[in-house]
């Protein structure tokens, strides 16, 4: 199906744990370390053309019990959906709020 997969899963893991960092800061929180836990990707192209720029999007659905969940998607130049994604991560949070003045 795709000649180069390694790239694409580079690609798409590569994003994913700042998703999980932003959800994490806006609860007030810093987060100390992630790793990535589980990653599925879904090919919707036969071929996709690689000298083009790619958006990917990801949003944090879920993000509790130092796991967050992921979905996202890789879009080509015409906005079309070539790949998407879930990714389940392992998240640490720093124990103390952003503001917190201790």
């Amino acid at each position: 199906m795709c000649e180069k997969m390694e790239e694409w899963l580079a690609l798409s893991d590569f994003f994913v744990l700042q998703s999980a960092q932003n959800a994490i800061n806006e609860a007030g929180y810093k987060m100390a370390t992630g790793a990535s836990l589980h990653h599925k990707l879904y090919f919707h192209k036969e071929k996709v053309e690689a000298i083009q720029w790619f958006l990917v999007e990801t949003r944090t659905e879920i993000a509790t019990g130092n796991k967050a969940k992921i979905f996202g998607g890789v879009f080509d130049s015409t906005k079309e959906c070539v790949v998407s994604f879930i990714q389940e991560a392992y998240v640490v949070p720093e124990k103390k709020p952003l503001d917190s003045k201790i």
